[in-house]
């Protein structure tokens, strides 16, 4: 509502303006006479033809003209900032940041037999299967603060974890215009097939695997892979024909 004040007082200083110009031309003639008295009490020796009628006439029509432009640029500014504040919302209720995963692994770029870290980042003994997503941000800003939370929502599922970043293991980061940064969001014993893990068709159940990034001020993107660890990539978008979960409740990967 304040930002409507300025228009409305500009719209009254028209109306009174145009009155006063508008009494001035249709007035008598003795308001001039009365008019340089009025100003002979304050600037003695004022001839009593002075003019002052038609001065005030004058600078009550320019004022007029002057408050009525003002008023149409005050509310067509209102109306832009409007609309350009309805087409921000509508750009922010998308999801910003991109998730991405190519199966063909160029450069074995997002998975590979690695070392075991710790939450330090120390690589220890051991070989891992490490599956990683590229977090893109495809917008001409830095993101701030952007993370990446990742949850094996299926029946042997686990609670949602912050993924590290590939490049310096934080978990919390800025992402710069048109730049991308490798997240980890698995890491699987080698070999595979543990003793004790379901295998099969069972398998299934260890997934799926919801990822979601965010950042400040932006929604979040999240992105549902299928898991299976008999295969290779170990994460995929799509079921194969004949392929069922047993539980129910389940998010469907998009």
């Amino acid at each position: 509502m304040r930002k409507l004040y300025s228009p409305l007082l500009a719209l009254s200083g028209a109306i009174a303006t145009g009155a006063v110009w508008t009494v001035g031309q249709t007035g008598p003639q003795e308001t001039n006479a009365h008019l340089c008295e009025f100003v002979g009490r304050y600037l003695p020796d004022t001839p009593p033809d002075c003019g002052a009628l038609d001065l005030t006439v004058r600078v009550a029509g320019w004022l007029f003209v002057a408050s009525l432009f003002v008023a149409i640029a005050k509310i067509a500014w209102i109306a832009t900032g409007w609309r350009r504040g309805r087409r921000t919302k509508g750009a922010e209720a998308a999801s910003v940041l991109e998730i991405h995963f190519d199966p063909a692994n160029p450069a074995r770029r997002f998975w590979s037999l690695e070392a075991p870290r710790d939450r330090e980042g120390t690589r220890h003994p051991g070989v891992v299967h490490e599956y990683r997503v590229d977090i893109h941000n495809p917008t001409m800003r830095t993101i701030r603060n952007v993370s990446v939370t990742v949850e094996h929502a299926g029946d042997m599922g686990s609670r949602p974890t912050d993924a590290f970043l590939d490049k310096t293991w934080a978990q919390v980061f800025d992402l710069k215009p048109g730049c991308a940064e490798l997240a980890t969001i698995l890491r699987w014993p080698h070999p595979k097939i543990q003793p004790g893990m379901l295998a099969g068709p069972s398998a299934l159940c260890y997934g799926p695997i919801v990822v979601i990034a965010s950042g400040d001020d932006i929604p979040p993107t999240c992105r549902i892979f299928w898991f299976d660890y008999q295969r290779e990539p170990m994460i995929f978008d799509k079921l194969e024909p004949g392929e069922e979960l047993r539980a129910i409740d389940r998010p469907t990967p998009v």
